[in-house]
């Protein structure tokens, strides 16, 4: 069994506070995007998880996703897992989420469905931030850690051009240095985009309330980031932006051929750096 495992953008990312148990709280909008890992799984005489590239664990979230699929079951089955990557890993677009999700679906398609949508809730839950959305949603408000989900109305038609820096951010390190930063959001850009979509006005109307805490952070204190936006800025002559904690920036448009021609600039002015469009799904 395959299925592809799309990632996410933030239209807005806001930490609004800290739990009782030193979790940080946020309020976001998630939109699906068109770039995808790809997840097959089957049914084997040996269990394997391979991936295409490097991670650099051997304990990933499709690891965990097995292990508490089959917890919840109460039986074990050897499965072949094996997940081609097209997400970067660390660029903030989800890739390891949307694994793990799919990973969940899938196991759950090849054992006859098993388990309810709330099993699967619940343990993407306990898989890590953001999974929950990852298992059937498109356009959505984001919660608490990652694990509280309202769907919004899909968009549709908009598309993002993506840059990638060569240099990675440690999300953990990031939340530690908006910390010392010490403030928070109420949540307020979030609402706004939410009831935007929702009263289906056009990407021009949501677009001027895009808003990511780390944006914020990075454009202050991060001289990778500085550099980063001034050199990617500069030569498109549009405002980006940060998705997830990083490291990837987009700026978003409803004409594909307007960032087709920024992005013949961007790669024009910038040799060897990786660029890519991709659309709401």
């Amino acid at each position: 069994m395959k299925a592809r495992a799309y990632g996410k953008i933030n239209l807005t990312l806001e930490v609004i506070g800290k739990s009782s148990g030193g979790y940080h709280e946020i309020k976001s909008v998630f939109q699906r995007v068109s770039i995808y890992d790809e997840v097959e799984l089957r049914k084997s005489s040996r269990e394997k998880i391979e991936f295409s590239n490097n991670i650099g664990s051997d304990f990933t979230t499709v690891h965990k996703a097995l292990k508490l699929f089959f917890q919840t079951l109460q039986r074990y089955e050897k499965i072949m897992v094996v997940v081609k990557k097209n997400i970067p890993v660390g660029s903030g677009l989800g890739g390891g989420s949307s694994d793990a999700a799919v990973t969940l679906n899938l196991l759950n398609s090849l054992f006859d469905k098993p388990l309810s949508e709330k099993d699967l809730f619940n343990i993407a839950k306990e898989i890590g931030s953001d999974v929950p959305f990852f298992l059937n949603s498109s356009t959505a408000i984001v919660e608490g850690r990652g694990d509280v989900v309202h769907p919004l109305q899909s968009l549709k038609g908009i598309y993002f051009l993506l840059v990638f820096p060569e240099f990675r951010v440690s999300t953990g390190e990031a939340y530690t240095e908006l910390d010392k930063l010490g403030r928070f959001s109420k949540g307020t850009y979030t609402e706004r985009v939410s009831q935007a979509i929702e009263r289906g006005k056009n990407y021009q109307f949501i677009k001027q309330y895009l808003y990511n805490e780390f944006e914020v952070l990075y454009r202050l204190k991060d001289k990778r980031f500085i550099e980063f936006f001034e050199k990617i800025e500069s030569a498109a002559h549009l405002c980006f932006h940060i998705t997830g904690s990083g490291s990837s920036i987009f700026v978003v448009s409803d004409n594909v051929e307007f960032l087709k021609s920024k992005q013949k600039i961007i790669e024009i002015e910038n040799p060897g750096l990786k660029t890519l469009i991709v659309e709401t799904i």
